[in-house]
């Protein structure tokens, strides 16, 4: 573990020992293991973190807690390298989950490699509501998210709240909830206080204990996972452990489930889009194979024996050929743009438009070349920005 400070306890020093070719996060304890990898993995795409405090697992099993920084090594060609790492040594602290029984913590860690499955948020929520109530022996429980528009919280999943909760919206630090999101600390309260307003969930609920943990993944908190009970000092100390270590659990697997919901929401916005544009549009990799095209393209290829089968080369196809754009494309898969007014391009079936053609460059990871995108205009004309332009008539 290059980086860490010389003067390391001989307890650190065991727990890193004979671990050579292994995974950093198996030194740390297993609560812990899951955080820290998902820490790794986004040092290791360029992005900047903040200081992970995480506990190892000390040669005798005691958890020894540690702040630790990262940060990325660039190799030739600044290619990732690797990750530096640079510990300190923090109080030693048994952690969150030592003190619970070996059962409970077993049922832990199963519900943690079933999160792990899971990619929809919606039954993810729904694993870690049934995890939560079960293991507190919670009357109900929930799963309160941010919107990353409005900053509000609100209900993501949950079991056995009542109907008047659905469309709840919680400002970050109002009431109970909202304070747990802004102070990034769990709260476990036998008898909630006299604070609460008439609105707040715990108050609509009638609920007399609760536990409400913070969903943080990478220093940000992005939700909030309660439990609630109608009995009052329904939840011990253990209980309250139980929920925050599956909190902790939950926390990595949240945030993956949400980033893929907005990018399966962006995909089907950008499809809907593409598919009213008025104008062809299509998307081809490195090789000009054709990747993705709307409607308006398939309509103005499609002719006697044209096809736009997905995978097709289109650089080598008769729409390309004959209106004598291949020089331009293959400036456009080295990375330059072009913009084309031609008089008369010819299309299947004989048809013949006048057609601004424009193509531009794809760049994936590091800049490097991904493909292209080509746009056809019928009706051409005007000026365009960017890229070689010259307005062409092809003769017949």
């Amino acid at each position: 573990m290059t980086g860490l400070p010389s003067d390391l306890p001989d307890e650190i020093r065991a727990a890193l020992g004979g671990r050579q070719g292994r995974t950093f996060s198996e030194a740390c304890a297993l609560r812990d293991r899951q955080r820290v990898d998902s820490v790794l993995k986004t040092v290791l795409t360029g992005q900047d973190v903040q200081p992970t405090v995480a506990d190892l697992a000390g040669a005798d099993g005691a958890a020894i807690e540690c702040t630790f920084r990262f940060q990325r090594l660039r190799g030739a060609e600044a290619k990732t390298a690797g990750v530096l790492v640079f510990g300190r040594v923090g109080a030693q602290a048994p952690g969150v989950l030592s003190h619970l029984p070996a059962a409970i913590l077993a049922r832990l860690m199963g519900l943690a490699k079933s999160l792990n499955l899971v990619s929809d948020l919606e039954a993810l929520v729904a694993t870690v509501c049934e995890g939560a109530k079960i293991l507190t022996q919670a009357e109900s429980a929930a799963v309160f998210l941010r919107d990353r528009v409005t900053g509000l919280l609100r209900i993501a999943g949950h079991i056995g709240l009542p109907a008047s909760l659905a469309g709840v919206a919680i400002h970050e630090g109002e009431g109970a909830i909202g304070r747990v999101l802004s102070g990034g600390k769990a709260v476990w309260e036998p008898r909630p206080g006299e604070e609460l307003t008439d609105d707040d969930p715990v108050r609509v609920m009638n609920a007399a204990s609760y536990i409400l943990a913070p969903l943080t993944h990478e220093a940000r908190t992005v939700g909030v996972l309660a439990v609630f009970s109608r009995e009052e000092s329904a939840f011990d100390e253990t209980a309250a452990q139980v929920l925050a270590g599956l909190a902790d659990i939950s926390a990595a697997a949240v945030m993956r489930a949400l980033v893929r919901r907005d990018l399966d929401r962006l995909e089907s916005t950008t499809q809907l889009i593409l598919d009213e544009l008025p104008i062809g549009v299509v998307s081809v990799d490195s090789e000009g194979r054709v990747l993705q095209a709307n409607p308006e393209f398939l309509a103005l290829i499609a002719g006697p024996g044209e096809n736009a089968r997905m995978g097709r080369n289109l650089f080598s196809s008769e729409l390309i050929l004959q209106n004598h754009l291949s020089p331009f494309l293959v400036d456009l898969v080295h990375g330059r743009a072009f913009e084309q007014d031609v008089a008369s391009f010819r299309l299947p079936g004989g048809r013949v438009a006048p057609m601004r053609v424009q193509g531009k460059p794809l760049r994936g990871e590091g800049g490097r070349r991904a493909g292209a995108v080509l746009i056809f205009c019928r009706g051409g004309g005007g000026n365009g920005a960017g890229g070689a332009r010259r307005t062409v008539r092809v003769g017949f």
